[in-house]
């Protein structure tokens, strides 16, 4: 776990901080990595730092629930997912997710830390919490509808290749993404 003395000081944001400015107002933009313990002190230290009045979070609603309740997917009811013919997006999210943990475990933090403690340092801020995300299902449903058959198939069989290999990449490798 980094320690705030790897920035220049305590007061300033951390490095991963990239400041746009619009007339009346000011947004500092967090860049992370959803599997990365840097970007989670990198997240508390920029806002124990700047305290915004607004943290906006990379997710949408179902996801932040999600994330809070681990195993969440356990209470989605099948039924409903086959009537609308989105069995496929599903197996497709539960095993990007399956390996998001895969590569979480294999580098000792939960993917999605980093949002989390945007959240958890928001609210200790005081700051208005923002999901600024569209829901997960319509990314999917949109990048679905957009492949072909052949690139469905490619890509189901690499997500289940996913699941069966071992990641082998190195937290200096994620942080440099």
């Amino acid at each position: 776990r980094a320690s705030s003395s790897s920035w220049p000081s305590p007061h300033t944001p951390p490095p991963s901080v990239t400041v746009l400015t619009l007339p009346g107002r000011t947004i500092h933009l967090v860049g992370t990595a959803h599997i990365s313990s840097r970007s989670v002190e990198d997240v508390r230290q920029a806002i124990a730092t700047l305290r915004p009045d607004t943290v906006c979070v990379e997710l949408c609603e179902p996801r932040r629930q999600a994330l809070a309740r681990e195993g969440a997917f356990r209470e989605t009811d099948i039924f409903q997912v086959v009537r609308r013919k989105q069995a496929t997006l599903l197996l497709a999210h539960l095993v990007l997710s399956a390996f998001q943990r895969k590569l979480g475990a294999k580098l000792g933090i939960a993917p999605g830390a980093d949002m989390l403690a945007a959240i958890e340092a928001g609210e200790a801020a005081g700051a208005r919490l923002v999901m600024a995300d569209r829901g997960i299902q319509v990314t999917l449903r949109r990048t679905w509808a957009r492949l072909g058959f052949w690139n469905k198939t490619k890509l189901l069989t690499e997500l289940l290749a996913l699941l069966i290999a071992s990641p082998d990449i190195s937290e200096q490798e994620i942080e440099a993404l």
